[in-house]
């Protein structure tokens, strides 16, 4: 969704090449999972040479939970399919490129818990075992143990007001998909050198 965040279309360009190989993993994927890719959400943007934004001037990722199909028409249309797939959704994955940390990582969405005192416990914390919960953290301790260069200390799971009109956010409560996710790619590489 941000033309700016180059390393996202070289990270879903990988995917596509990895998931099109004939190697024995991705044999095994195609056999078993329906992958559908949309590698580009903001064309205008690209052409234009814009950070974030499109070509009305707005930032395609704060619009999901109520794209205009005149102003957002790739959001609105990518929506409107997601809406009416036929077979369950298993992982919606929103791919960006972040600028502050080193690796990749995610956010995803957990239900709301009860507030408690503040602590100096990191945001990547196992809450108690209910499903939405244990289907949610999943995905990314199973990426801890299956890639180095994934950072789960840096993976986010609460949904903060000021995100409500993301990717990540929205189809996660229109959906109620516990794997749906942000995955962040550092513009600066890996820690492991």
């Amino acid at each position: 969704v941000h033309p700016g965040e180059s390393v996202s279309s070289f990270a879903c360009e990988g995917l596509m090449r990895e998931l099109l190989s004939e190697s024995p993993l991705a044999r095994k994927l195609r056999a078993k999972y329906v992958f559908k890719i949309v590698p580009m959400l903001n064309p205008d943007g690209v052409v234009l040479g814009n950070y974030r934004t499109n070509l009305s001037g707005r930032d395609l990722n704060r619009v999901w939970n109520q794209p205009c199909k005149f102003l957002h028409p790739t959001i609105y249309f990518a929506k409107r399919a997601l809406m009416s797939r036929c077979a369950p959704l298993g992982v919606f994955a929103d791919l960006h490129g972040h600028s502050r940390k080193l690796n990749w990582f995610i956010y995803g969405c957990l239900p709301p818990r009860k507030p408690r005192k503040r602590s100096n416990i990191p945001p990547f914390v196992l809450p108690p075992p209910d499903m939405r919960t244990r289907d949610a953290v999943l995905l990314p301790l199973l990426l801890s143990r299956i890639s180095q260069t994934f950072s789960i200390k840096d993976c986010y799971f609460h949904m903060r007001p000021q995100k409500e009109s993301t990717a990540r956010i929205t189809i996660y409560k229109e959906l109620a998909l516990p794997r749906c996710v942000t995955v962040e790619i550092s513009f600066c590489g890996s820690s492991e050198r």
